[in-house]
């Protein structure tokens, strides 16, 4: 569960990284515990995005990339939480684990069907590039090294949607 402590950290994080890039300040600079917390909600956030694609999306490809991209993360967050209950670090999620930011997928489920694609496929480039450097910044304040291992799988893992996303793009004629 993410302690409250963590929370506003969290709320900034996935805040800045629908907005726009993130620079970590030493100052605030989280525990082991409040960057695993901070992963936990951007995949949550993945996930439920990536169900809005596989649902909503009106190409072949962009259902495809999101129930691509929600099971990976599913996965993900299985083997993340399973690494976070060994390290002693998370306990369980979160009642809502969207928090706020179920507003940004409420905005996506209502883009009307002929502009979903060109918007799904903007928010997910926006989406990836921002965690990818939210959790680059994060990377070198982890102290655990099985912690630090497996945040650079979930940053290449995010870098690999990236790319997908950009791809789908491109095909669809849509950037």
């Amino acid at each position: 569960m993410i302690s409250v402590r963590f929370w506003p950290m969290t709320c900034l994080l996935v805040g800045l990284c629908l907005a726009g890039p993130v620079a970590a300040q030493e100052d605030q600079t989280p525990s082991d515990a409040g960057t695993f917390a901070i992963f936990d909600q951007l995949n949550a956030l993945e996930i439920a995005i990536g169900r809005v694609g596989a649902e909503n999306g009106r190409a072949e490809a962009v259902r495809s990339l999101g129930k691509s991209i929600a099971t990976d993360q599913e996965a993900m967050q299985r083997q993340g939480r399973e690494l976070g209950r060994k390290l002693k670090i998370f306990t369980k999620p979160p009642a809502n684990e969207l928090g706020s930011y179920s507003q940004t997928v409420a905005r996506l489920r209502a883009v009307p069907e002929a502009e979903f694609d060109a918007a799904y496929l903007k928010q997910e480039v926006v989406l990836q590039r921002n965690v990818i450097d939210a959790l680059a910044g994060l990377l070198p304040s982890i102290r655990d090294p099985e912690l630090a291992a497996f945040m650079r799988g979930v940053i290449h893992s995010f870098e690999t949607h990236l790319k997908a996303a950009q791809a789908a793009a491109r095909n669809l004629a849509l950037e």
